[in-house]
């Protein structure tokens, strides 16, 4: 019995239910307290508009993806930043992007601290302000185990008007490597591609150019300062961290032989 009136962390549900049902939850994360509930972070989903939102202090800002890998009518409509008054606005009607634009851009910042934190060893590409589009290449020899996917941070600076340009990536993959390429029309933009599973050596190429990369991973703390310093043109290096899908990632050997007695794989 009881209510809690403060927003929640809807992944937390599930552990809540096994909670109460008096079940081993084996981890899974259940429902925050009240003064735990601060600032909440919502997540792409699979299906539907590639989003990420960030609440707090009563306020809920939303962005949106350029690139959307899946087809969706719905994929460049309407705008890219929203942000609400829950407030004074609890059905999320009424967009307060050009009434607030300091307390989006705080917020954006927000977003992206959280969203930064779950690409470790990811490759980045903070694309600043400017006007001409600019085209990344990215190339890994030895193309097994790169996973290709992209992940669009676009900076708020038309505020409550939709954008334009949306983010054009194409992928290639041959025997010999992985290539990635990258239009980016919308500036400033910051670009997370998720980090390959098996190392090779990585090139870069900016209009055509190459261009080399840092040596040493990048810290969140050193990206974020570039972030708030708004005038680099161009950085790109790579995240400190384990890269995600390591040695001990991979399907699982039972799970592929349970795909394949069921005809789903060869």
């Amino acid at each position: 019995p009881g209510v809690i009136s403060s927003p929640v962390d809807a992944t937390g549900v599930a552990g809540a239910l096994l909670d109460f049902a008096g079940l081993d939850r084996d981890g899974t994360p259940t429902l925050p307290t009240a003064e735990e509930a601060t600032v909440l972070h919502a997540r792409p989903t699979l299906y539907g508009l590639q989003q990420r939102s960030v609440e707090a202090e009563g306020w809920k800002y939303v962005v949106r993806h350029l690139h959307n890998g899946r087809p969706h009518r719905r994929a460049h409509s309407g705008p890219v930043h929203r942000l609400y008054d829950l407030s004074a606005d609890p059905r999320e009607k009424a967009d307060r992007m050009k009434a607030a634009p300091e307390r989006a851009r705080s917020m954006h910042r927000q977003l992206v601290d959280q969203a930064v934190s779950g690409f470790p060893g990811a490759w980045f590409a903070w694309v600043g302000p400017g006007e001409a589009p600019v085209t990344i290449e990215w190339t890994m020899q030895g193309g097994d185990g790169w996973k290709a996917e992209v992940t669009d941070l676009p900076w708020p600076t038309e505020f409550g008007d939709p954008l334009k340009a949306p983010l054009g990536v194409e992928r290639k993959i041959e025997d010999a490597g992985a290539t990635v390429t990258l239009t980016v029309a919308h500036r400033p933009t910051l670009i997370l591609l998720e980090a390959a599973r098996a190392e090779g050596a990585v090139t870069v190429t900016v209009d055509g150019a190459p261009v080399a990369l840092g040596i040493e991973p990048t810290e969140l703390q050193q990206l974020g300062g570039w972030l708030d310093a708004m005038d680099a043109g161009l950085v790109l290096g790579r995240l400190a961290g384990a890269a995600r899908g390591g040695e001990e990632g991979g399907p699982d050997e039972g799970d592929l032989e349970a795909l394949r007695a069921l005809g789903y794989m060869d």
